[in-house]
C-alpha cells in the first residue's frame, strides 16, 4: 500500500531550454499520469492499426466483389451473345440446308425419263428433295409426270414453258449483273452474284418466268420474301426481296402469272429491286442466256458486276 502510494507520488521532471541565453524551464509530470498517457497512446495505436487493417481488408473485399460482379455481368452478356449467335447460326444453317435441298446442289441428279444428258427431274431425292416443300395437292406423281409429259417437247413448249424465258418484272434498269466469281456452286459465296438485280417500283408485279411448281414461298433472313419455282428438267428460277408473296408452296403457276410484288425485304436488300436467278442442274446460269430482254438492257445500260 505504501509502495503504491510512493509510486503515485513520484514525478518526472523535464528541463526545457528554448535557447542558450534563456533560463531553463522545468515541467513536472506525475508518474501515474505518464503511465495513463502511455496506456491511452497504446490503446489509440492499437485502434488505429486495427482500423487500418480492417479498412484495407474491407476495401480488398469490395474491390474483389466488384471485380467478380463485373466478370459475372460480362459472362451474362457473353452468354446472351453466344445464345443469339447460336440461334442465328441455326437459322442460317436451316435456310442454307433448305435452299440446298431444294436446288440439289450435290449434283449427279438422275434422269427419270431416259438416259439423255441434261434431263434432270426430282426422282433423285438425295439431290432434289422437293416433296417436303410441296402441298398435299402436289404429289410425287404430279411432279414426275410434269417432266414425263415434256419428255419430247415442241420448240414452243421448250422456250415458253420449260425454260424460264419471260421477263420477271417490267423494268429497263439493272443495278447489278451476273457474276459467278470463284464459287460457282456456292449459293452464299460473297465473291459471286448469281443473278440480276432488277430495279423497279415498290409493289410492281413479279411474274413467273415460265410454267412451274412453287417449291418455296417463304421468308429468309438474308433474302426476305423469296419464291423458288421448279420448271422441270433441272430448271429453277428464284425471286428474292419481294414485298408480298402472292403464291403458295405446292401450287402450280403459268408463265406470266403474278407470284409476288417488288420490295426490299431481307438483310441483304440495299434498295427496292428484284433479285432474279436461274439455276440448271444445281448450277447458276446467266439469265441473259434465256431471256432476250436482259441482253437488250445490257446493251444500253452500265451494269455493275
Amino acid at each position: 500500500m505504501q509502495s503504491a502510494k510512493k509510486t503515485s507520488n513520484k514525478y518526472i521532471t523535464l528541463l526545457v531550454m528554448f535557447d542558450a541565453s534563456s533560463d531553463p524551464k522545468s515541467f513536472r509530470i506525475r508518474m501515474s499520469r505518464l503511465k495513463l498517457l502511455a496506456g491511452f497512446l497504446a490503446i489509440a495505436l492499437l485502434f488505429f492499426t486495427g482500423s487500418l487493417i480492417y479498412y484495407y481488408a474491407y476495401s480488398y473485399k469490395i474491390f474483389y466483389y466488384d471485380d467478380l460482379q463485373k466478370k459475372y455481368d460480362q459472362l451474362v452478356v457473353d452468354n446472351k451473345r453466344i445464345k443469339l449467335i447460336e440461334r442465328q447460326y441455326r437459322l442460317v444453317k436451316q435456310e442454307n440446308e433448305k435452299i440446298r435441298m431444294v436446288f440439289g446442289l450435290l449434283g449427279n441428279v438422275q434422269d427419270s425419263v431416259g438416259n439423255g444428258p441434261g434431263r434432270t427431274t426430282v426422282a433423285n431425292e438425295k439431290n432434289l428433295d422437293l416433296y417436303s416443300y410441296a402441298d398435299d395437292n402436289l404429289s410425287r406423281s404430279q411432279i414426275k409426270g410434269m417432266d414425263q409429259e415434256r419428255a419430247i417437247p415442241s420448240d414452243y413448249l421448250m422456250y415458253t414453258k420449260i425454260i424460264p424465258s419471260l421477263m420477271p418484272v417490267n423494268s429497263r434498269f439493272i443495278s447489278q449483273g451476273f457474276s459467278k466469281g470463284n464459287k460457282m456452286n456456292d449459293l452464299f459465296g460473297n465473291s459471286s452474284h448469281l443473278g440480276y438485280d432488277i430495279v423497279a417500283e415498290e409493289g410492281a408485279p413479279v411474274k413467273a418466268a415460265s410454267d412451274g411448281w412453287v417449291v418455296m414461298a417463304d421468308w429468309l433472313s438474308d433474302y426476305g420474301n423469296t419464291v423458288i419455282l421448279y420448271h422441270g428438267f433441272g430448271f429453277f428460277s428464284i425471286y428474292k426481296h419481294a414485298q408480298y408473296l402472292l403464291c403458295r408452296e405446292g401450287g402450280f403457276v403459268k408463265g406470266g402469272d403474278i407470284i409476288a410484288t417488288v420490295g426490299k425485304t431481307g438483310q441483304l436488300a440495299t434498295g427496292t429491286h428484284l433479285h432474279f436467278e436461274i439455276w440448271k442442274d444445281g448450277i447458276p446460269q446467266d439469265p441473259a442466256e434465256y431471256i432476250p430482254q436482259f441482253q437488250d438492257i445490257l446493251k444500253v445500260s452500265t451494269v455493275r458486276h
